[in-house]
């Protein structure tokens, strides 16, 4: 397992990191998972990663609103009306 820090710009040497740990999995069936925002960053390397075959899976982010859509929207709204009757906004 390797872990970067977020907001983490790979370095070729991270690219080497990535490439040596993947060659030296001993299993038959290997890939690559990252994240939406890492991969975006890694978006720059797909040449050298495609190159060498190692196939990366992009988890989707995901947003999921505990109160659902209608209530989080109902609250920005009112927020927002506060916002603007303080500030004398018309």
């Amino acid at each position: 397992l390797l872990r970067y820090p977020d907001h983490h710009y790979f370095t070729t040497n991270n690219l080497e990191e990535i490439r040596h740990t993947y060659e030296n999995w001993d299993t038959g069936s290997k890939v690559i998972v990252t994240t939406e925002k890492d991969a975006a960053r890694l978006a720059i390397h797909r040449e050298t990663l495609s190159e060498w075959g190692i196939p990366i899976v992009v988890l989707p982010i995901a947003v999921q609103l505990l109160n659902g859509e209608t209530q989080f929207d109902q609250q920005v709204l009112s927020y927002i009306t506060k916002e603007k009757e303080e500030m004398n906004f018309d």
